[in-house]
């Protein structure tokens, strides 16, 4: 039997009366787009911002993928944080997708981790008990 999968998931909670700031910039022009993508020494930052949907999943694994021809982009890479904060909707493809993307970094020797706190995106993590 296979071991199971769980996603290195962080649930914000911005804390009584403190939200995120409304802002134009998080309307995505399209069904998903990345919105950040930037480096902090070894950290890599990848913020979405909109729906996962079949339609989109092409987006979100661009973002992530690891594989030797991105080797330069993501060269001394160790942690890639994944922002779902600003998406809506996570469709069942798209879980699958942060669970392939979760192994190639495991191959690639660097960690994964999702932040969301909203439950389009939580919720269905959690009920597949993808969460740690």
């Amino acid at each position: 039997m296979g071991s199971k999968r769980v996603l290195s998931l962080v649930v914000v909670d911005p804390g009584p009366g403190r939200r995120e700031p409304d802002s134009g910039d998080d309307q995505p022009d399209q069904l998903l787009a990345v919105r950040e993508l930037s480096r902090d020494g070894t950290q890599l930052f990848v913020r979405f911002v909109g729906e996962v949907t079949l339609v989109t999943i092409p987006v979100l694994s661009t973002a992530l993928e690891l594989e030797p021809g991105n080797a330069a982009e993501h060269q001394n890479v160790t942690e890639i944080v994944v922002d779902l904060r600003p998406v809506k909707f996570l469709c069942a493809a798209g879980i699958l997708e942060l669970v392939s993307a979760q192994q190639r970094s495991e191959r690639a020797g660097v960690k994964l981790r999702i932040i969301a706190d909203q439950w389009a995106a939580t919720g269905p993590l959690r009920l597949l008990g993808l969460v740690q």
